[in-house]
């Protein structure tokens, strides 16, 4: 399968994990010696843990639409203070 263009890729891979997920996520492009890759942002209680067995099948592993696909599991808040960086109104 021919790569798609990222924007597409992350698109597609948003739709397809809003189905299953009830945490927060966060999909983008990243990049490192590797080259460009899509990195799925999970939020979990216990980051450190390994992701539940059903995870593992909902997601699509190694590839996506012929692009490198990263998981990336943090904290609970992380998505919204790190990443995209919404601030939470104290009143």
């Amino acid at each position: 399968m021919p790569k798609t263009t990222e924007e597409a890729a992350i698109a597609a891979l948003k739709k397809e994990i809003r189905v299953w997920c009830h945490t927060p996520f966060f999909v983008n492009a990243g990049t490192d010696d590797g080259g460009r890759h899509l990195q799925v942002w999970l939020e979990r209680e216990e980051p450190s843990e390994r992701l539940e067995p059903w995870i593992h099948e909902m997601l699509p592993t190694g590839r996506y639409m012929g692009w490198r696909l990263i998981i990336i599991k943090c904290p609970p808040e992380y998505i919204r203070l790190h990443i995209t960086h919404q601030k939470k109104k104290d009143w």
